[in-house]
């Protein structure tokens, strides 16, 4: 029994002829393949509900981010902004360098030691957040998923058109 791969009345010249023209179809399908690929790009504004609101998230080509979370009680939105980084195969990296609101305002309770006064408004500072890392991966050209580890947490983010 001969074991080959090539058929009995096929010759290895017209093998070694084929295969560059097979090559350049696969070639040509990659290069028409980018119009596919910008679809399922991380830049551009993606959206997710949680369950208390709703985050948007403006990914800039130039390598900047916004983001915006506005409560469903009515408190005011918040937003954070600064630079990201893609990191090979997909992860994605968020740094913090400006945020809002700085401060906000709150009541104080009665019944807090050494607090002598309550019922009180007073200014109380946010903290700057902290960044925060993903791996992302699509499934669909405008579904990206989010997914940190390290908070057990897990986004899907839909790209707003």
């Amino acid at each position: 029994m001969k074991n080959s791969l090539i058929p009995i009345r096929q010759s290895k010249a017209s093998l070694r002829l084929g295969l560059p023209a097979v090559l350049s179809v696969i070639l040509a399908i990659g290069f028409l393949a980018p119009a596919a690929k910008a679809q399922s790009s991380v830049i551009g504004q993606w959206r997710t509900a949680v369950p208390s609101g709703t985050i948007t998230i403006n990914l800039m080509a130039n390598g900047q981010y916004t983001q915006v979370g506005k409560p469903n009680n009515g408190d005011p939105a918040m937003a954070q902004n600064g630079p990201y980084q893609l990191i090979a195969p997909n992860t994605i990296v968020f740094s913090v360098t400006d945020y809002s609101p700085k401060s906000r305002i709150v009541l104080v309770p009665c019944g807090i030691p050494n607090n002598p006064t309550c019922n009180v408004q007073r200014l109380q500072n946010i903290p700057k957040p902290p960044g925060s890392r993903y791996a992302y991966s699509f499934s669909g050209p405008n579904t990206m998923i989010f997914r940190n580890e390290q908070a057990q947490e897990t986004l899907t983010l839909t790209r707003v058109p």
